[in-house]
Parts: structure tokens; sequence; C-alpha cells
């Protein structure tokens, strides 16, 4: 064992510390480049595939108007700027944290709860009732809050939302048409 890995703060400092005292001079340059060129090219192509998903599925979907491509493409890049700085300040804010990782999966357990079940619910029932999506994804929700205040494994917060989500939407949907055809 190498008594210089016993200095190191954390688990996510031994990959440099590797890097630069194992290889051959001038090598670890090259891998630190690129290792910071692949990191830059998965984060720009994050923050462009989400500022064309705004505007291509929101602002394009529901503008009164049309609006001209060079328009569209000054917001697109607008709004690149801004995830930019989004994702500057999540990255701030993840210092301060012990496990980013364990943060960053229940954040996304926050903001996708249910979102997996209505895609298999459009899979398996394609003209699934509007009403009954929306009520599974309030009971997906419920569930959720009640998993966070019982101090449930946040690894089983997605399974348990999605889950009741499809399931839910499912039974309700034709209770949903039945009350709509007798209107």
């Amino acid at each position: 064992p190498d008594p210089g890995v016993a200095l190191l703060a954390k688990e996510d400092q031994i990959y440099p510390y590797f890097v630069v005292s194992v290889m051959p001079v001038g090598l670890p340059g090259l891998v630190m480049a690129a290792f910071l060129a692949a990191s830059m090219s998965s984060i720009s192509s994050s923050m462009n595939s989400v500022a064309t998903i705004c505007v291509e599925d929101f602002m394009k979907r529901f503008a009164r108007t049309p609006k001209p491509d060079a328009v569209m493409l000054h917001r697109a890049k607008f709004l690149t700027y801004c995830w930019g700085l989004l994702s500057i300040a999540a990255a701030l804010a993840f210092i301060q944290t012990g496990y980013a990782q364990i943060l960053w999966g229940q954040l996304m357990a926050l903001f996708t709860n249910g979102v997996l079940g209505l895609l298999v619910l459009a899979l398996v029932r394609p003209h699934t009732n509007k009403w009954a999506a929306m009520a599974g994804l309030v009971v997906a929700y419920i569930a959720l809050g009640l998993m966070i205040w019982n101090g449930t494994i946040f690894l089983l917060w997605p399974v348990i939302g999605n889950l009741l989500c499809f399931l839910v939407a499912f039974i309700l949907s034709p209770r949903f048409d039945a009350r709509a055809a007798l209107r």
C-alpha cells in the first residue's frame, strides 16, 4: 500500500492521485486533459439538449404565433446559458454535501416521481384518461411524501412511486372513461 493514499481527504481523489503519482512523465497531462474534455463534452450536450427540449417541446408548441428560426435559435442559446448557470449553482451547492450522489438520487426521485409509471402506462394503454393519469401522479407524490416522512430508504422511492402511479392510473382509467361516456 502506498502511504500517500492514506493522506487523501476523500475517495474521489484516488484517480487524480494515481494519474499524477504512478503514470510516466508527460502522460498525466494528457490523461487529465482527456478527462476534462470528456466531462465538458457531456455537460455541454446535456445543456444543449435541455435547451432544445424547452424550445421545441414547449416554446414552439405553445406559441400563439410561429417565430422565425433565428429567434428560436437565440432563445435556445439563452436557455443554454441559463442551464449552465443553474448547473454551476448546483455544483456549488453539492460542494457542501458529504455524499453528492445520494443527494442527487433524492433530487431525481423528487423531480421524476411517477414519470416512468406514466411512460409504461402510455405503452400498455395508449388511450388512458388524463384524469386517471393525474390521479396516479398525485398518489405517487403522496406516497413519496409518506416515504420521506417515515424515513424509507431513498432507493425505494422511485420504485414505489412509479408502481403506484401506473397501477392507480391503469385501474382508474376505465372508470373515468365510463363516467365520461354516461354524460
